[in-house]
């Protein structure tokens, strides 16, 4: 018994691994020092709690530069 990848596996692939990385670069400057201050201070764990009650969620496939990004993450690195 073996593996097959298909052409649709392949692609599946590209595109999780170009929403992970574009989401990373675009949300992870602010979401990085949150998550941070959350897990290192539990006096901001509170206030960090608070502010994620108002938060808005944004649906960033319409936004013009994460779709930019997302095309320039789709490719393959070239093998070493």
């Amino acid at each position: 018994m073996g593996v097959t990848f298909l052409q649709k596996d392949i692609r599946a692939v590209q595109l999780g691994k170009s929403a992970l990385i574009t989401g990373i670069e675009f949300l992870g400057r602010a979401a990085g020092t949150g998550a941070v201050m959350a897990l290192c201070d539990e006096k901001n764990r509170g206030k960090i709690e608070a502010l994620a009650e108002g938060v808005t969620v944004v649906d960033l496939a319409l936004s013009a530069e994460f779709q930019e990004q997302f095309i320039k993450s789709l490719g393959f690195p070239e093998p070493v």
